[in-house]
């Protein structure tokens, strides 16, 4: 029998193995609550963190790294006229960012990653 690293490695490589690998991201808030209230003896000994498997569904497991995926080095927002709350920055084009104020509409705000860029 192979491992769980075996068969995943057999899988990106397009080898044959004893099965694929059975991975699943979870289950919606939703669908966790009913499953409670309909079966709890099933469900009692669920961790609900499959990334690291659920033996009593016979997952396997897996790793999980966050991976950054915005702009580096990092962008510096220039904020428009009239705000006085601090902006939250919403990914936009490397030449602008959307800033979103709470209780308003958003403006938008140019993100300069240097001096004379744009």
């Amino acid at each position: 029998m192979r491992s769980d690293l075996e068969r995943f490695c057999d899988c990106m490589e397009y080898r044959s193995s004893d099965r694929r690998p059975n991975h699943e991201l979870g289950v919606w808030p939703q669908t966790a609550e009913r499953w409670r209230v309909e079966a709890p003896e099933a469900v009692a000994g669920w961790t609900w963190n499959w990334f690291e498997g659920e033996d009593a569904l016979g997952l396997d497991r897996r790793e999980y790294i966050p991976i950054h995926y915005g702009f580096l080095p990092p962008f510096e927002y220039e904020l428009g006229p009239d705000t006085q709350d601090r902006p939250a920055p919403v990914a936009g084009s490397p030449g602008q960012s959307r800033l979103v104020h709470a209780g308003r509409n958003p403006i938008v705000g140019l993100a300069r990653r240097m001096p004379g860029a744009l």
